[in-house]
């Protein structure tokens, strides 16, 4: 065979494995409120988007007008999905979106089954998300939300970046990540149940981290390093649950931590100064109040940890008691407003200022409790003559 031969049959082989032409289609779902992704004339062109060695294919499903319902029942890979109006989509097993997923303003998107991926490509959120159990929505190599995210017990984020913007807002429970970097800008609140928000980096937060009363917010660190916190907006513990950070927590000038009767957990919490924090319920962690800060108690509060109040620092704690069960370090002030102390784990407190006055609701000269200083308190005081705490 002549080497000119031998050329063509090479020339031939090449057109035969090689598409002719590589087709950019633009899909729209024309099925109505609902229907299967695998029915051809459920679509504009009438072609099941699903991308391969020739076609690839961008996706609009337009649920303006009606609300749409699209269920699948194999993988599907398209360069990109957008959505505008109610749109739900029941993936299984699941569905790849080789490009970036659009959810507008005015949008939502419901996935009712599987697992929807984003890869490589943006995830941008300006409408509304709901996430149905056992469901998961991921992307990579970025997430940015400045709509509304509803986890009912399902797994969101990103191996990489995950940006939860001023706007935005993300409820429920369930799992949210965001691997190499996580920033909270906006609002972060479990409800219903325990929310997990994972990074295996330390977190910055200038937004709202908060549970709904009988519900958990757990923040981790998926890496064997420092995991702290870094708090420059509001952390906000409710009754019957609370938050935990599994490593320290920093509340930084002009943050604030409000106590509503929830527990607030961390291995170390410190309070810098110019930063908010007041309010009652449990404290679990060592405490820090560095130099010209202020912690403020109200009503019972369990400290279940050391606390440290170095020299220019405050402890106050107003018209309530609170039991310090580690061991307290006193050099700066406790100022007792109508309020009680008790160091369960006794205290250093020769170099400590211990201020006591009357609160509005409360005064230490009231020793009978019935909410008013008189002749019966002075009998009261005579039973009481000599009496010692455990630690003194």
């Amino acid at each position: 065979m002549s080497k000119k031969i031998s050329f063509l049959s090479a020339a031939v082989s090449i057109i035969l494995v090689s598409p002719l032409f590589a087709a950019q289609v633009n899909s729209t779902w024309v099925g109505g409120s609902s229907g299967d992704w695998e029915t051809p004339t459920n679509w504009n062109p009438p072609i099941v988007p699903d991308n391969n060695l020739t076609d690839s294919f961008n996706v609009m499903i337009d649920g303006t007008s009606a609300s749409v319902s699209i269920s699948m029942s194999q993988f599907h890979d398209i360069d990109s999905l957008a959505i505008a109006g109610p749109v739900a989509v029941g993936a299984t097993p699941n569905l790849q979106v080789d490009g970036n997923l659009t959810v507008p303003d005015g949008a939502t998107l419901r996935i009712s089954r599987g697992t929807v991926g984003v890869k490589p490509g943006l995830l941008d959120i300006t409408g509304s998300i709901t996430l149905a159990p056992w469901t998961e929505l991921w992307a990579d190599p970025c997430i940015s939300n400045t709509g509304f995210v509803q986890l009912l017990g399902a797994r969101f984020g990103s191996d990489s970046v995950f940006h939860n913007r001023t706007t935005g807002c993300i409820t429920g429970f369930g799992f949210l990540y965001g691997f190499s970097s996580l920033r909270n800008d906006g609002q972060i609140i479990a409800t219903s149940g325990a929310l997990s928000v994972a990074s295996s980096v330390p977190m910055l937060s200038s937004g709202l981290l908060a549970n709904r009363p009988t519900a958990a917010l757990n923040v981790l660190n998926l890496a064997d390093q420092d995991g702290t916190v870094i708090n420059q907006g509001i952390v906000e513990a409710n009754t019957g649950g609370g938050v935990t950070f599994e490593f320290n927590l920093v509340n930084e000038p002009n943050a604030t931590i409000k106590l509503l009767g929830g527990t607030l957990a961390a291995t170390k919490i410190t309070q810098k100064a110019d930063a908010n924090f007041r309010g009652f319920g449990g404290i679990t962690g060592n405490v820090q109040i560095e130099p010209n800060a202020i912690i403020k108690l109200t009503g019972p509060t369990n400290v279940v940890g050391d606390v440290n109040i170095p020299a220019g620092a405050t402890l106050e704690i107003s018209d309530g008691q609170t039991l310090i069960t580690g061991h307290t370090t006193c050099k700066g002030t406790i100022y007792l407003k109508g309020g009680t102390v008790i160091f369960q784990g006794g205290c250093d407190c020769e170099n400590c200022n211990i201020i006591n006055e009357a609160g509005l609701d409360r005064n230490h000269f009231d020793i009978n409790a019935d909410g008013a200083v008189k002749l019966d308190d002075f009998a009261s005081f005579a039973q009481s003559w000599l009496w010692q705490a455990s630690w003194y």
